[in-house]
Order: structure tokens, then C-alpha cells, then sequence
């Protein structure tokens, strides 16, 4: 089971790739400061909440661009605790807790929020996204949830600040990554469980004497 658990996770890590690759190249053109750098996920340490794989150079406060810290301020309000490092030219990574949940937002040096990824379990998202996933996957339990902030194209081509649920699902037969993103849910993963039969060593059957 604990293969199975790791394979599924690492797949919901990648697939979460393709909720932020659009941000991300949003920002390399809006802010003009990546230079091609895009700050990846280890897919093991981000499933577990542990942050990302790598984390950078530590930096101070003191550091850190007051933009950045405007758009920190403004997505997170004032937080006690907050570890800044930096992944790369001119990005930073802030990893904090958010209502006791572990978070890890990415920003650029101009203050645009690349992406933020918050862990969690069921109970966190949403009511309307559990109603949601309850009715797709009535056979399911909810496990491990992702919330994923990021700004992005709408339905209608808008530019608007988004947010996505990464949730993994576990019924008897499969796992399941799903997405629900404005009230729509659509299925990034399937893990099929394949179960263990045991070999029966065959053997003469002796019948006691009457």
C-alpha cells in the first residue's frame, strides 16, 4: 500500500504542474526577472508538506524587496513566522503557516505572486468542493488536499487571481487525482490497485481414522 501511496502522490505533484505552468509563464513575460528560471517541486517533499526540494539560500526580511513584501502583506496579511530563501535570480520563496497549514508561495522580485500551494486534508477545502466530489466520486474518501493560488486566464480570457483543489481520492479498487477549479472538476490521475493473491502450497489432505 505504501507503493501505491507514493506512486499516486508523485503523480499528483506532476499534474499539479500544469495548474501553475500557465502562471508561470505568465510571469516570465510580466515581470521580465525569471529568465527562463521556473522554481520546481520535488514531487516526494511537496505530497508529504515538507516544502520544496530545494529551498534555496536563506535571506533575510531585510532582503527582500518591499513589492514582494507588499504582495505578501496583501495575499497573507502580517505572519510571525515567515522562512525567505532564494531560489533563483530574482525569485524568493516564503514558507509559512496559514491557519495551521503549511504553505509555500513563490514571488518575483517586481511582487508578482508566481504561485502559493497550502496543505491540507479533506476538511479543508471548501464545502461546495467536497459537495462537488462527493457527487463525481460517491465511492471515494478524500485525502490529502492542495490549495493552489495563482493568478491566471479565466474561462472568458480575464486576468484574475485563481485558485485550484489538487484532491486525492481512495475508494477499494483505485486512487484518484482530481482538480476543481470555478466549480468544475475534471480527473488528472488514475491509480488502479492491483490486489495480492497468495499462493496456496498444495499438499496431501489427511483424513483421521475413524
Amino acid at each position: 500500500m505504501k507503493k501505491i501511496f507514493l506512486a499516486i502522490v508523485f503523480l499528483g505533484a506532476c499534474v499539479l504542474f500544469s495548474v501553475t505552468a500557465s502562471a508561470q509563464r505568465e510571469a516570465s513575460s510580466d515581470a521580465k526577472v525569471l529568465d527562463g528560471t521556473t522554481a520546481l517541486f520535488d514531487a516526494k517533499n511537496f505530497v508529504n508538506g515538507e516544502g520544496f526540494g530545494n529551498s534555496g539560500v536563506p535571506v533575510d526580511i531585510t532582503n527582500i524587496g518591499a513589492k514582494v513584501q507588499k504582495t505578501f502583506s496583501k495575499n497573507f496579511g502580517t505572519r510571525d513566522a515567515v522562512r525567505w530563501s532564494q531560489l533563483a535570480k530574482n525569485i524568493y520563496l516564503a514558507q509559512f503557516d496559514l491557519d495551521g497549514r503549511k504553505t509555500n508561495a513563490v514571488f518575483a522580485n517586481n511582487g508578482f505572486m508566481v504561485y502559493a500551494v497550502t496543505y491540507g486534508v479533506a476538511k479543508d477545502a471548501p464545502k461546495e468542493v467536497r459537495s462537488l466530489l462527493r457527487s463525481f466520486y460517491p465511492e471515494h474518501e478524500m485525502g490529502a488536499t492542495f490549495q493552489v493560488r495563482y493568478r491566471g486566464a479565466t474561462y472568458d480570457n480575464a486576468w484574475a487571481d485563481r485558485v485550484a483543489w489538487i484532491v486525492n481520492l481512495e475508494s477499494e479498487d483505485n486512487i484518484v487525482i482530481a482538480r476543481v477549479v470555478d466549480g468544475a472538476v475534471d480527473e488528472l490521475g488514475k491509480l488502479e490497485k492491483k490486489m495480492e493473491t497468495k499462493k496456496v502450497r498444495k499438499g496431501k489432505v489427511i483424513i483421521p481414522k475413524q
